[in-house]
């Protein structure tokens, strides 16, 4: 497994949906667009998108089998650069 972007956010900076199953409504952000429903239920919806990319990192963390690669970086001389 290869931990590729060491960046890579584990959630959107904005919910791009929200379901409520109990009103058989979905709120989807179309072109910019956010319906009220959604701007009612991002903070909510953000943090479950959180929880999902923290599960989706540790499933894929904890599944390697044999060798687990992740980049780093030092600092040689003042400058930065893959540490050898």
């Amino acid at each position: 497994m290869i931990l590729a972007d060491m960046t890579a956010k584990l959630r959107a900076s904005v919910a791009s949906r929200t379901i409520d199953s109990d009103r058989r409504v979905c709120a989807i952000r179309l072109g910019g667009w956010a319906p009220a429903d959604l701007l009612q239920h991002e903070d909510e919806e953000l943090r479950r998108d959180e929880a999902e990319g923290t599960r989706v990192a540790y499933v894929a963390a904890t599944r390697a089998r044999t060798y687990s690669w992740s980049p780093q970086w030092a600092m040689s001389k003042g400058k930065a650069g893959p540490s050898r």
